[in-house]
């Protein structure tokens, strides 16, 4: 079983576990939209960046496509790492439909939630015009919608054609 650490904390976890779920098991909440623990990792939000610091892989990387091997050192609140996370949630929010109230999650948005924990919300310089947008559907968000649907889509439909569910 592969022994790896945490920001300070020590893990061991079963072959074949990701980093991801490395450091949620240890109680740390690492943000993710295209990881699922059914259909495997795709990498594709880019929201679950840490910085491996130490061991086999180095720099950013991210956790869900690492599988969990012995001596790594694994930190989540590097500040590189950390604003990246940002960035792609702040990325996210620019090109998103700022429909809450009538939106179908009804409050139960994981993106609002990303946000706010990250301290995103936080409105800044230039940029806080553009999230004052109001229903509006931008083409990128169209494209972003369609591309994490694309690759969770392709990944289910592999997962299911060679029966790995």
């Amino acid at each position: 079983m592969p022994r790896l650490i945490i920001d300070d904390i020590p893990v061991e976890v079963p072959v074949g576990t990701n980093v991801l779920e490395a450091a949620r098991q240890v109680g740390f909440v690492i943000p993710h939209f295209c990881y699922h623990p059914a259909l495997g990792s795709v990498g594709a939000c880019r929201l679950c960046a840490m910085k491996f610091i130490d061991g086999p892989v180095k720099g950013i990387q991210m956790s869900c496509m690492i599988p969990a091997q012995d001596g790594m050192v694994v930190s989540t609140t590097d500040t590189d790492a950390a604003r990246m996370r940002k960035l792609v949630i702040e990325w996210l929010m620019t090109n998103h439909p700022h429909d809450c109230p009538v939106c179908d999650e009804g409050g139960e948005c994981l993106l609002q939630d990303y946000t706010i924990a990250g301290g995103t919300g936080i409105l800044s310089g230039t940029r806080s015009a553009v999230f004052l947008r109001c229903g509006t559907r931008t083409p990128l968000s169209f494209f972003m919608t369609a591309f994490l649907l694309a690759c969770a889509t392709e990944h289910f439909a592999a997962a299911m054609l060679y029966d790995t569910l």
